[in-house]
């Protein structure tokens, strides 16, 4: 059995692939987040899995993991509607303080409006379970007690029969698991700020979130002729302090159990400035893809540990969070030294990678791969 891991080259974004390639001659295709820079996203979506002739059926992705609703994370999906067929697409079910802070988001988005209106009502309302022909699996949020659980994970195949789920597996017999964490947005006070200042301008569209018609509504009068509806917003908008961030569901990718007679072989492939660097031998496999999760936070950190426990012993290689953001990493991510993928424009306005977090990282031994929009992408093979 082998596993090809892909993280590409898309600039300010994050798009990840895994392909499982069974002895069966069965082969699982699985997708983590999918926006970038907005010039060249299409293009690397594309060609992110190999195509057969035009003539022969698309080729089949069996899950989509998005970690939340950001711009420069799902601007990649309509591409990867049109040239795949999706099977199954898995969304954490948001807050109602992340709803808000997304419908304004959404309001600026660029692309197809429809398409992603829709995809954020998915991301809303739990009763939605298609989406552009495709299954719709949500997470829910967890709970303050909430751990990894792996009595009863569900395997690829059988997506379509479930519309809940907390743990995903390619094969029912094959030691290796999706497990997804939706803690949640703690910091509730700038959201309901902003809600605040809206009801203070007469705008209560957002008094009920849990019906996707209040984000419609307040969307088709955003974008219509009503000027000053749209300036009021702003004005409420402006008045709260600081960022509202939001929740960011984080999975991990991995061994449900480790041992170094798991893993045959393991590869990692990456070429910078036309030279290739090539690294071979025994790595932990487990990977979690952060998102824009808020490691940093003490409370989110122990809630991250305490719900992946033992699976945290098993990850080798992290997406950083939030791109290297000063106010999402945690420097003991590295504690174990780990590979860590950092993908950023090389010149982009956020001044992402924090430079403060590339020295933790390198104090705390780990390494540093920043994938850029024309490197080459980063591969792992790892065979078992």
């Amino acid at each position: 059995m082998k596993i090809t891991r892909t993280f590409h080259p898309i600039g300010q974004g994050a798009f990840y692939t895994e392909e499982f390639h069974f002895e069966s001659d069965k082969t699982y295709r699985v997708v983590f987040d999918c926006g970038g820079n907005e010039n060249i996203i299409g293009n690397i979506v594309k060609n992110a899995f190999y195509h057969r002739d035009e003539d022969s059926p698309q080729t089949v992705i069996d899950a989509v993991f998005i970690s939340h609703f950001d711009d420069d994370h799902v601007n990649g999906l309509p591409f990867l509607f049109q040239y795949y067929d999706v099977r199954n697409l898995v969304l954490p079910l948001l807050s109602k303080e992340d709803a808000l802070k997304y419908s304004y988001d959404l309001c600026h988005i660029k692309g197809d409006i429809i398409f992603f209106k829709d995809l954020l009502n998915a991301m809303i309302d739990e009763r939605v379970q298609s989406f552009n022909d495709c299954h719709v699996v949500h997470v829910s949020l967890a709970s303050e007690d909430d751990t990894f659980d792996n009595t009863d994970p569900i395997s690829i195949s059988r997506l379509g029969a479930v519309t809940t789920v907390k743990s995903i597996k390619p094969e029912k017999s094959f030691d290796w698991i999706f497990a997804c964490f939706n803690y949640g947005n703690e910091n509730k006070q700038r959201t309901n700020q902003f809600l605040n200042e809206l009801k203070k301008r007469n705008i209560n569209t957002f008094t009920n979130l849990v019906y996707p018609n209040n984000v419609d509504k307040f969307i088709d009068e955003y974008k219509s002729d009503n000027n000053h509806f749209r300036e009021l917003i702003k004005q409420a908008y402006n008045e709260v302090k600081g960022t509202m961030n939001g929740n960011s569901m984080v999975t991990y990718s991995g061994p449900i159990s480790l041992s170094k007679s798991l893993i045959k072989h393991y590869h990692l492939r990456h070429i910078i400035n036309k030279v290739c660097i090539c690294c071979c031998g025994f790595y932990k496999p487990g990977c979690i893809y952060f998102g824009d999760y808020e490691a940093k936070g003490k409370n989110k950190w122990k809630k991250f540990l305490s719900f992946y426990n033992h699976l945290w012993n098993n990850v080798g290689v992290v997406q950083v969070p939030h791109h290297g953001s000063i106010h999402n990493y945690n420097s003991n991510i590295n504690t174990d030294p780990k590979l860590n993928i950092i993908n950023a424009k090389s010149k982009n306005s956020y001044r992402h990678p924090s430079a403060r977090v590339l020295k933790e990282i390198v104090h705390s031994r780990g390494v540093i791969v920043w994938i850029k929009e024309n490197d080459s992408p980063l591969i792992e093979i790892i065979e078992i």
